[in-house]
């Protein structure tokens, strides 16, 4: 796992430059594994960094993800969440509050390799997401839709 200093070092060689926005939003999301919106890491952020503002918030989550350092979650309706860029986890979305748990599963690879070989593509990565809801939501029937 990288670490902030290490994406930034990263950042730099690539040539961005580094401006406190950057480096507090990478802290943030670095500290943060919950999977903030743009709106949770401004408000988070907002009364100590300055000049912050929501449009800056989402400018950079743009640029970080561009420069791959950070992925964008979209979870549909212009809703998308962040995370600090890890390899090899995926995603349990309940479908009443929105909260967001990682998961490790290693076999899931084995269908990158598998759609290889099936279509002859180039396989670049996958993405997987499960649904259905959290143990609060469950317990409180916040989820009645079963």
């Amino acid at each position: 796992m990288k670490t902030l200093n290490d994406t930034l070092q990263t950042l730099s060689r690539m040539g961005l430059r580094l401006t406190q926005q950057r480096i507090e939003i990478l802290r943030y999301l670095e500290e943060n594994r919950g999977h903030p919106s743009a709106e949770e890491i401004y408000k988070a952020l907002k009364d100590h960094v300055p000049g912050l503002s929501l449009t800056t918030v989402y400018n950079n989550l743009k640029l970080l993800t561009d420069y791959g350092v950070i992925n964008e979650l979209p979870f549909g309706e212009g809703l998308s969440r962040y995370e600090w860029k890890d390899a090899g986890h995926y995603h349990v979305i309940c479908e009443s509050c929105g909260t967001v748990v990682d998961f490790q599963y290693p076999h899931l690879k084995e269908i990158e390799e598998l759609a290889n070989q099936l279509s002859h593509f180039q396989i670049k990565g996958h993405n997987l997401q499960i649904y259905g809801l959290c143990q609060t939501c469950k317990t409180s029937n916040r989820g009645d839709s079963s």
